[in-house]
């Protein structure tokens, strides 16, 4: 590869601010962010008229008619859905309707998430709402009701709040998605507000289906969400598209199956990028770096464009460590075969813990794997078959020394990237920024 010996310094995410180094000559391919889609110049007025003309559903204002009570699903911090902006003309449509604030109640879609704090609340859905709003965290392992079982055999139990509603709404984003293609839609039911049990199952069909990866718009696991969005009784949600910046850059609302995949159809265009393939891929975890069960999203990004013997550099600070799911780094430590056996003779606790394994050590088995980390200690990185690094700089000095004449792709925010590789000459890469 040809070296000018100009050095180039880039800067990603990290934690609340960024982290920077430097790449000599030419080895850098491009700085590719998941999406350079400008925002929507008018977001409250495209949403509203949105509101008015959903796509497979009457306006919002005429399904809110009667209702006693609504309840908002709402996706949490792990998700930069930017609900503060969103909230608000939701709430005006609902009281065109006849259903006032007092009626409204939010429930975030925590899945097998933490629960938010009240600072965490106000953040996400604004100072206003979260005072005149009542608001609930999803508690998959405390009292949930039965709506049915899908067709895949899984029982649904939800959170009763969804059953007690007389309208169900969801907010949420649509972004790639290892273990449905996308998410967005139906999966603010299950995984979002659903059992514990039923979270698990649904993650366990990622070890026994191909069809279910990163960016394909139909899978088993996603008509299995769809089922369940119905049989909870889902009618109605927004989904927004941001774009690098965290900026809206399009929406979809109406009916929760048909809004959907109007909105993968344009997130297709929205987050795929044509990318060359690369040596060493630095994979910034943002904006779902806060933990280890997060911030491995980022790898499956990160292994699309990455050439055979490659590496990828994870960088995420972690500030909460490990996560909720503590036997999932322990899991990373063993193979995809070892982990499947544990999982098929009942030997983890954890089978939500194993489906999460099990597809991040697909992964590590293709690729060495660091990591660029500050909260999660370095004995238990070491234990998940991640090598440590306190900066950027050094986990990318090392990678450079174990590919003398690599390549290096950047991809910023990988969890919201969808990389489409194209083969280019080892000898002409192509910046991007």
């Amino acid at each position: 590869m040809k070296d000018t010996g100009i050095p180039h310094t880039f800067r990603i995410p990290y934690g609340e601010g960024r982290i920077a180094a430097t790449l000599p000559g030419e080895r850098l391919l491009g700085v590719f962010p998941s999406s350079t889609a400008p925002p929507l110049a008018h977001l409250e007025e495209c949403l509203r008229e949105t509101l008015l003309h959903p796509t497979g559903t009457p306006p919002l204002r005429e399904l809110a008619r009667g209702a006693r009570s609504v309840l908002i699903l709402c996706d949490d911090l792990t998700r930069d859905t930017p609900a503060d902006r969103i909230l608000p003309p939701l709430l005006r449509e609902l009281a065109q309707g006849g259903v006032y604030e007092e009626a409204v109640t939010i429930l975030f879609a925590t899945g097998s998430h933490r629960a938010l704090s009240p600072r965490e609340v106000t953040a996400k859905v604004g100072e206003r709402v979260a005072r005149s709003v009542a608001s609930v965290s999803h508690d998959p392992g405390g009292h949930l009701v039965s709506v049915g079982v899908t067709s895949a055999g899984t029982a649904l139990r939800v959170n009763p709040l969804v059953k007690a509603a007389d309208l169900v709404l969801a907010v949420g984003s649509i972004l790639p998605h290892r273990y449905c293609g996308w998410s967005g839609g139906g999966k603010i039911v299950l995984p979002g507000v659903s059992s514990l049990e039923a979270i698990a199952a649904m993650h366990l069909r990622v070890t026994r289906d191909a069809s279910i990866r990163l960016g394909a718009p139909d899978n088993a696991a996603r008509r299995e969400m769809d089922e369940a969005a119905r049989l909870a009784g889902l009618q109605f949600l927004v989904n927004v598209l941001v774009n690098a910046d965290g900026a809206v850059a399009d929406l979809v609302a109406g009916d929760p199956v048909h809004a959907h995949r109007l909105g993968v159809e344009k997130a297709l265009r929205l987050f795929g990028t044509s990318v060359p393939e690369a040596d060493i891929v630095i994979a910034g975890a943002h904006p779902e770096d806060r933990d280890l069960w997060q911030a491995g999203k980022a790898l499956y990004a990160a292994e699309l464009p990455l050439r055979p013997d490659g590496e990828i550099i994870l960088v995420a600070s972690m500030d909460e460590g490990t996560g909720e799911h503590r036997e999932f780094a322990e899991l990373l430590g063993f193979s995809t075969e070892d982990i499947l056996r544990r999982l098929e003779k009942g030997e983890t606790n954890n089978l939500l813990a194993g489906a999460a394994a099990f597809a991040q050590a697909l992964v590590l088995e293709k690729a060495r794997v660091s990591v660029v980390t500050r909260g999660l200690p370095a004995e238990t990185a070491r234990r998940a078959s991640l090598t440590p690094y306190a900066t950027l700089q050094e986990a990318l000095d090392a990678a450079l020394v174990r590919h003398p004449s690599g390549s290096v792709l950047v991809l910023p925010d990988a969890p919201k990237s969808l990389p489409l590789p194209r083969r280019t000459s080892a000898d002409a890469p192509r910046k991007d920024g």
